[in-house]
C-alpha cells in the first residue's frame, strides 16, 4: 500500500516534527503559568505577613535628647589676637562722650540798633562862598629840544635747527657684529639704506643685561621721512625703531 506524501508516520517525518513542535509550546506555556500563579501566591503571602506584624507592634517614635543642643567648650582655642593688652582701648573707653565742640565758624554777627521814630537830622551848614578867581597871565611853552632815542641793535635771528634723527635697525653684544649686520642690511636693502651712514652707540644697561651696542642709521630730516623709511623696512621683516640723535 503506498504512503500519500505529507501523512507519513515514518522517524522523522513532517508529522512528528510538527507534534514536537506543538508539545515544546504548551510545556512553555504551562510552566509560564505556574510560574505566575507562584509568584501572586508569595506576593499575598507577604502581604499578609507585612498586615500581621504591623497590626501587632507599636510604631517607634523617635524623640530628641534631653540635653542642651550645644555646648561651650571648656578651653575654645581659635586663632589668637595681637594687641589686645593695649591701654589705648580702656583710654578710648573711659573717655567722656560730651567733650567741647569746636567752632569752625565765626560768631554771628550784632544788628545794629534801629533809629528812633520821630528823630530829626540835623540840617546841612550853608556852603562858604566861593572866593573870587585870580586869573594868572598866559605863559607860552617852552619849546624843548627834540630827543631822539637810539636802540640798542638786535642781534641777526638764526635760522631754526632742524631736528635730525636715526633708525635704530639692532641692539647686539659687541662693535664687530654691529658692523657685520650693517653690511647685510646695506647689501639687501640698498635702495633704502643706500644714502645712511651707520653710528654705533654704546648702551650700559646695567646687571643683570650688561653692555648693547646699537645699530644707528642716518640721519634722517623729519619725523615724517624717518616713520616712512622704517615702515618700509618693517615691511621687509627688519626690525626698526625711530630715535632722535
Amino acid at each position: 500500500m503506498a504512503r500519500s506524501p505529507g501523512t507519513g508516520t515514518g522517524r522523522g517525518g513532517p508529522g512528528e516534527r510538527g507534534g514536537m513542535r506543538w508539545l515544546r509550546k504548551s510545556i512553555s506555556g504551562a510552566v509560564g503559568i505556574v510560574a505566575l500563579a507562584a509568584s501572586g501566591v508569595l506576593m499575598v503571602h507577604a502581604y499578609s505577613e507585612g498586615r500581621s506584624s504591623a497590626s501587632g507592634r507599636t510604631p517607634v517614635l523617635i524623640k530628641a535628647d534631653p540635653g542642651p543642643f550645644k555646648v561651650k567648650p571648656d578651653s575654645p582655642g581659635g586663632r589668637a589676637v595681637p594687641d589686645r593688652d593695649k591701654e589705648i582701648y580702656d583710654r578710648i573707653a573711659a573717655a567722656p562722650l560730651g567733650g567741647s565742640v569746636e567752632r569752625l565758624l565765626p560768631p554771628p554777627e550784632v544788628p545794629l540798633p534801629l533809629p528812633k521814630v520821630g528823630s530829626t537830622v540835623a540840617p546841612e551848614p550853608p556852603a562858604a562862598p566861593s572866593e573870587p578867581t585870580v586869573s594868572e597871565p598866559e605863559t607860552k611853552p617852552v619849546e624843548k629840544a627834540a630827543i631822539t632815542k637810539t636802540e640798542p641793535a638786535r642781534p641777526p635771528r638764526q635760522p631754526a635747527v632742524e631736528e635730525t634723527y636715526r633708525l635704530q635697525l639692532a641692539a647686539l653684544r659687541s662693535h664687530a657684529a654691529v658692523q657685520e649686520a650693517w653690511k647685510r642690511l646695506q647689501k639687501r636693502h640698498r635702495g633704502l639704506l643706500a644714502r645712511l651712514r651707520l653710528t654705533v652707540e654704546k648702551k650700559d644697561l646695567g646687571p643683570p643685561k650688561g653692555v648693547y651696542y646699537r645699530l644707528l642709521a642716518g640721519p634722517v630730516s623729519g619725523m615724517k621721512e624717518a616713520r616712512r623709511l622704517c615702515a618700509d623696512l618693517e615691511k621687509r621683516n627688519v626690525g626698526c625703531l625711530v630715535v632722535r640723535r
